[in-house]
């Protein structure tokens, strides 16, 4: 029996309609790729904020070694107070740790946590800055902390958007594609090349922030406080003595009870445990037997020791050449009995006397 053309119409039309049906739903997964978890949602934004949180992880292990390079682990800067910045560090660190943990809406927490870290780095530099306009004495922690707060600021900042970025695309936390993750790229099915000049960039990002903020502190500490003319400083100790302490002479004996060879003689006075005596390479602590008991030389021309008045402490003014034109004055606080420095904080003016 023949077909009729209008059989032939129906049924034509019900083909296309049927695989305009069954192309759609592929269609729309070839070119949409809206699917949670999908690698290829991350926006491209998403490697480079990984680079950065890392490049503020680096910037702060650069801190930490700057620190150690430095010998900074002893230094006392006894006119600044270091207590608010560990109070406001503790505050950006909890706000950090609630937003970390808490809610898809990170963005002004970033905001609050990145300004407070700039506002403690700021501060640090302008402590910094003070002191070098003041006394001419570089305290490079000072330094040293403002890197470290840079560094927690990038990190807390780039860490917040990209956990925001993997709540709102329905991410799984530590999942495949995770864009808080530590990863290099976007695509785990490109080319070999591909791979590699990703991997080329994101290290080249990551490094940017600690090698311009290391660069500018190191510069900083070389064009402000140069190398010292001067040898380098010779300091002994002692152990604090378990006995009770020598009592002092009521009277002067009629016998010598020792005698002491000692050139270039400044002053002497009378310490905890003996006589202290400062030459002019610097203080010498004797005990009562003539014994060196512990010493601090430094080349520098110092003004004659004050004592405390129950004598546990020696306070000391001193000179310190910076270069051949300026040095540095600098007073000194040291433990009587064990020679340990106490405090040591620039002094300002260049004339005698206290």
């Amino acid at each position: 029996m023949p077909r009729n053309d209008k059989d032939d119409i129906e049924a034509s039309s019900k083909n296309k309609i049927s695989e305009k049906e069954t192309d759609g739903p592929g269609k729309e997964n070839q070119t949409g790729k809206t699917k949670a978890g999908n690698e290829e949602v991350l926006p491209w934004c998403v490697p480079v904020f990984r680079a950065l949180r890392v490049g503020g992880m680096l910037t702060v292990l650069a801190a930490v070694v700057l620190t150690f390079a430095w010998g900074m682990r002893e230094e006392r800067i006894d006119s600044y107070d270091p207590a608010p910045l560990w109070i406001v560090g503790a505050i950006l660190s909890f706000v950090w740790f609630l937003a970390a943990g808490n809610g898809k809406r990170r963005v002004v927490p970033a905001v609050i946590v990145g300004l407070g870290w700039a506002a403690v780095a700021v501060h640090q530099m302008r402590s910094w800055w003070m002191l070098i306009d003041k006394t001419s004495v570089g305290a490079a922690r000072l330094l040293v902390w403002a890197l470290g707060a840079f560094g927690l600021g990038i990190f807390s900042v780039f860490d917040l958007l990209l956990r925001g970025i993997r709540d709102q695309r329905g991410f799984p936390e530590g999942g495949k594609g995770d864009p808080a993750g530590i990863v290099f790229s976007r695509h785990d099915d490109d080319n070999a090349g591909s791979r590699i000049a990703r991997k080329v960039r994101w290290v080249v990002v990551a490094l940017i922030p600690v090698l311009v903020l290391t660069g500018a502190t190191v510069s900083l500490r070389a064009l402000t406080d140069p190398p010292a003319q001067s040898t380098p400083f010779s300091h002994t100790t002692a152990a604090m003595s378990e006995g009770a302490l020598p009592e002092l002479p009521a009277t002067v004996g009629s016998t010598v009870a020792w005698t002491k060879d000692v050139p270039n003689l400044l002053a002497v006075t009378a310490g905890a445990a003996g006589p202290i005596i400062l030459t002019t390479d610097g203080l010498t602590a004797l005990r009562p037997d003539g014994t060196t008991l512990w010493s601090y030389h430094r080349q520098a021309e110092y003004e004659d020791p004050l004592i405390s008045p129950d004598g546990r402490h020696v306070v000391l003014r001193m000179s310190v050449p910076r270069s051949e034109s300026d040095s540095d004055n600098v007073i000194l606080v040291l433990d009587s009995l064990t020679g340990q420095v106490t405090s040591e904080h620039p002094a300002r003016g260049e004339g005698s006397g206290w």
